[in-house]
């Protein structure tokens, strides 16, 4: 368990510049709405990471 969390605090600092891509951000764009969800409901995120999901 320590090793992952020391790897998890190492590359907290860039995971977001090597992995949230403009790839990703247009998989998300065009996935996001075959949710179908409503305003005023409610997600639950468990274990998000850095939560990218939240703009869209």
């Amino acid at each position: 368990m320590t090793k992952r969390k020391s790897y998890s605090n190492d590359v907290a600092d860039t995971w977001d510049e090597r992995f949230y891509t403009p790839a990703l951000t247009t998989a998300l764009e065009k996935l996001v709405p075959n949710f179908d969800l409503k305003p005023g409901q409610n997600i639950l995120d468990v274990g998000n990471g850095t939560r990218i999901w939240i703009p869209f």
